[in-house]
């Protein structure tokens, strides 16, 4: 990569801060493919970190929260007859 460190950080800092890509290319003048790899980059970084620092944790509870999506259309309006459609 030939973009400077320093700018590499202050794009990273900006993307943790919730910017857009587009309002990070107007902000640093960085093209926006370069915002992706950097993000892409820094991705990888983490997960390796994550990977290498987190070891046989043991878990006792596990707390799942409940995802409702619908599948096509509602139960009550499904139309198609297809029984594959409808709440998830």
């Amino acid at each position: 990569m030939y973009t400077a460190p320093e700018k590499v950080e202050g794009v990273i800092n900006l993307l943790v801060e919730g910017c857009s890509i587009r309002s990070i290319r107007r902000l640093t003048g960085i093209d926006q493919n370069t915002i992706m790899k950097i993000l892409v980059l820094a991705g990888d970084r983490c997960q390796r970190l994550l990977e290498s620092k987190c070891r046989e944790v043991r878990v006792s509870d596990v707390q799942c929260d409940e995802i409702w999506g619908f599948v096509g259309c509602k139960e009550k309006h499904n139309q198609t007859g297809n029984p594959e459609f409808g709440d998830a």
